[in-house]
């Protein structure tokens, strides 16, 4: 049976019979566009459904890539990140050493320092939480602290400026501690940190010796922070305290503690103990240096002057019994710069460089000190003996230029021990710089002599700042004066004149080794090391620098010298004292219209010595006027006392 009905099938058989492109009819239209229409929402179902599942696998795949990376790729760095997160270590700081003088007299001792610390992360995220949150902070701080609204509100912007600052930090005094520990604010937001703050006991008579302990800079934070160092911990900043800066610190200890998501401590995972910071016992001699301190603060203060240097040492071992630098400077200072900071700036700007260590980075021209050097080393070139003789008219003429005796109408016959007891120039004219018929040593043996002695290098003394001090050359002159070198240079160079440089150290250097019979030692502050925790002593054994470089025959001959100018000599001022010595005067002149600098150098007791003492006073005048005096007065007490 047929079927009544027209089914699209059969239209669009018929529509492909009779259509041309030109006789269409709209229900032709109507009927193929049904059709088309019918594949075409076909077509798209699919394509979406492929574009769905394509889009769920590009999602799955970011997702597994995502967990790969997280889960293996990064799996260490977040591991470590959220063990970072969940776990804080905080270093405790162990007692730092402690510093003793060589009769176990205590030079320094800690007090206990808080900090207020709050760490750069927390002050930013506090500070995001709300529009007034900064002045919540600064009254919360300064409720705190103690201090004043105006200093909060400075520290905080300073801070906030510098970025290279890990952390807020405040000094606490120990009721505010107290206060803020017992209110229970403590947290690992708001740390309360406890560091050892030095009190010295004698800060202005030891400041250039011990030194002083301060704040890690942003710039030195970039070193010290890899080296268990906190941002507030002090450190040392001159002196024996920067110098052995490691051993007095010790090692710090550590806290492990589990904390939450709001950083609140959930238990201590593990405690580290701290190693105390090693005391050091010093070659110094405390009354000795006070002593020191005093009398030679009394000359300057009497003959108006403000600088001057002093070294005591043992020509026995090279242990410094005294060191002092006038003006000296407090060092207490700087144990609470927020408290002494006017005190401090007025010592940065003080023409007269308080923190400047005299004794071993001033460098001065040596005056005659420096001829005992210049006897020795003709001595042993065999230019000279004991008998050797130069006649001393009051100086000499070489053409237009005229080289005088400090004594008008000169010494007469003059050998050398007479030329060292009077300080005779003319006799160090002809040794140095030769005369007609006498050959001299000539400016390269008196400079490589010089070195033997310690001349031109640094010591090696444990203090940081030591300079060289300069011995000249003829290429130094033709470089930076543009002039050749002279005889006349030679002659000057040869009684401590003209472009040499040394510093007081250098000039007790050189007497000890002379003392000694020719052993020059490194000189040094450090007697003994103590650690605590093994309770154990390490001694510090002499070294010596040079030794056996002057025949000690000739050394008793220039020892004779040095003996007679206490005698009947330029020092014969100390003939009078209840001990022996041997000395030397010396006065340099620094031009400019200045007085020349006082110089006087000294050993005792002359047969057996214990003792070198070099005076150096800046401007003094000459040295047997102002600066012997004083040494005279400093070995009286010493051997008195003993």
């Amino acid at each position: 049976m047929s079927n009544p009905f027209v089914t699209p099938e059969d239209l669009l058989e018929t529509s492909k019979k009779y259509h041309t492109p030109n006789n269409k009819t709209h229900g032709e239209d109507f009927f193929i566009n049904a059709k088309y229409a019918g594949n075409a929402s076909r077509v798209t179902s699919i394509t979406k459904t492929k574009w769905s599942f394509l889009t769920i696998i590009f999602v799955i795949f970011l997702l597994w890539s995502r967990v790969f990376y997280l889960q293996i790729s990064q799996s260490r760095v977040l591991y470590g990140e959220a063990e970072g997160n969940r776990i804080r270590t905080e270093l405790v700081l162990g007692p730092r050493g402690l510093f003793y003088d060589r009769h176990q007299i205590s030079l320094a001792v800690n007090k206990p320092q808080f900090s207020l610390v709050l760490e750069r992360d927390f002050v930013n995220q506090f500070l995001k939480e709300s529009a007034n949150a900064k002045e919540e902070l600064k009254n919360k701080l300064t409720l705190i602290t103690g201090l004043k609204k105006e200093e909060i509100q400075m520290r905080i912007e300073k801070f906030l400026v510098n970025n290279k600052q890990p952390a807020l930090d405040f000094e606490l005094d120990y009721p505010h501690a107290m206060i803020f520990k017992a209110s229970g604010q403590e947290s690992l937001n708001w740390q309360l940190q406890l560091k050892s703050e030095r009190q010295y006991l004698e800060g202005y008579i030891f400041g250039n010796v011990l030194g002083y302990l301060g704040r890690i800079n942003p710039d030195e934070w970039a070193i010290f922070k890899n080296n268990n160092y906190r941002y507030t911990d002090l450190i040392g900043q001159a002196g024996l305290e920067e110098m052995y800066e490691k051993e007095l610190r010790g090692l710090p200890g550590k806290i492990e503690r589990e904390v939450n998501a709001k950083g609140e401590e959930v238990k201590i995972l593990g405690v580290t103990a701290t190693i105390p910071g090693v005391d050091l016992t010093l070659t110094i001699d405390y009354e000795l240096t006070k002593k020191i301190n005093s009398i030679l603060s009394a000359a300057l203060e009497e003959l108006n002057l403000k600088k001057a240097a002093a070294v005591a040492l043992d020509p026995r071992n090279g242990e410094i019994l005294a060191l002092v630098s006038l003006p000296g400077f407090d060092n207490n200072y700087f144990t609470n710069p927020a408290i002494y900071s006017q005190e401090i700036a007025a010592l940065f700007s003080d023409e007269n460089q308080p923190l400047f260590n005299r004794p071993i980075a001033g460098e001065y021209p040596s005056g005659s000190t420096i001829k005992p050097m210049i006897a020795a080393a003709g001595l042993n070139e065999g230019l000279i003996n004991k008998n050797t003789t130069v006649l001393s008219t009051g100086g000499f003429k070489i053409d237009q230029w005229f080289f005088p005796d400090w004594k008008a109408g000169g010494h007469g016959i003059t050998n050398v021990i007479k030329a060292l007891a009077e300080s005779v120039n003319t006799f160090f004219y002809y040794l140095g710089g030769g005369y007609e018929n006498f050959n001299g040593l000539g400016l390269e043996k008196i400079t490589a002599y010089a070195k033997l002695f310690g001349f031109g290098k640094k010591s090696g003394i444990d203090l940081p700042g030591e300079q060289t001090g300069f011995l000249p050359t003829k290429e130094w002159k033709e470089e930076t004066k543009k002039e050749s070198w002279y005889i006349g240079d030679t002659y000057h160079l040869s009684i401590g004149q003209g472009d040499i440089l040394v510093t007081p150290l250098q000039i007790a250097n050189m007497t000890s080794a002379i003392a000694n019979g020719g052993t020059l030692y490194q000189p040094h502050l450090v007697k003994d090391f103590f650690y605590p925790k093994e309770n154990k002593h390490i001694t510090v054994l002499p070294k010596v620098l040079n030794s056996h470089f002057i025949l000690d025959d000739y050394l008793a001959i220039v020892r004779q010298g040095m003996r007679q100018a206490v005698v009947s000599g330029s020092a014969r001022a100390l003939a009078d004292s209840p001990f022996s010595s041997g000395a030397k005067t010396g006065t340099a002149q620094v031009g400019d219209d200045k007085n020349p600098h006082a110089w006087f150098t000294v050993f005792a007791p002359y047969e057996n010595p214990e003792i070198i003492l070099t005076i150096l006073i800046e401007n003094g005048g000459e040295g047997s006027v102002t600066a012997l005096p004083v040494a005279k007065e400093i070995l009286e007490w010493y051997f008195g006392r003993k």
